[in-house]
């Protein structure tokens, strides 16, 4: 039986920040959401509050249950199946109109999944940080919470900001040992 480990982690890079995210158990499945919610756009960050409202009562953004990862994705954030070879899960996703434009375009995606870490990050992250130094820090022996604090880290300029915020949902099955 699978024993999972998970995080969710939101950094904004200044004041409150637009990005949003949830993640919570139902059942034998953790339903997890965010919405990098665009700054600049007047409806981004109520845009990522009423998805992750939205989800809270309902489970139809993100589901990892045993053996499997259904979910949908919009705009410049994405999800990442750390395996060989990896597997960028809402592939082809339109990347414009973003959340809250009104006219965004989600992108479904269902995978099978052997607990590998599964990363669903917003662009803040994504952009930032380089894929294979992500992929050695979630292969460390680091707890979920420990990991997602040290990828935020790998997305910081040497001034010690963010360039944009960060919200991600880490997800992983933990082997007894």
């Amino acid at each position: 039986m699978a024993v999972l480990e998970s995080a969710v982690l939101v950094v904004p890079a200044r004041g409150r920040g637009d990005d949003r995210a949830l993640l919570r158990p139902v059942g034998d499945a953790l339903v997890f959401a965010f919405g990098d919610g665009a700054g600049g756009t007047a409806n981004g960050s109520a845009a990522a509050e009423a998805l992750v409202a939205l989800v809270a009562d309902r489970a139809e953004v993100g589901v990892a249950m045993p053996g499997r990862i259904v979910g949908a994705s919009v705009g410049d954030s994405g999800a990442i199946l750390f395996r060989e070879p990896l597997v960028d899960l809402p592939s082809g996703q339109a990347r414009k109109p973003l959340l809250g434009s009104g006219s965004a375009q989600p992108r479904g995606f269902a995978v099978e999944w052997n607990g590998e870490p599964l990363l669903v990050a917003t662009d803040g992250l994504l952009r930032f940080a380089v894929g294979r130094v992500i992929g050695a820090e979630l292969a460390s022996p680091r707890d979920c919470d420990s990991a997602a604090r040290r990828l935020t880290d790998l997305a910081r300029l040497p001034s010690g900001a963010l360039p944009d915020d960060v919200a991600l949902v880490l997800l992983r099955d933990v082997k007894p040992r």
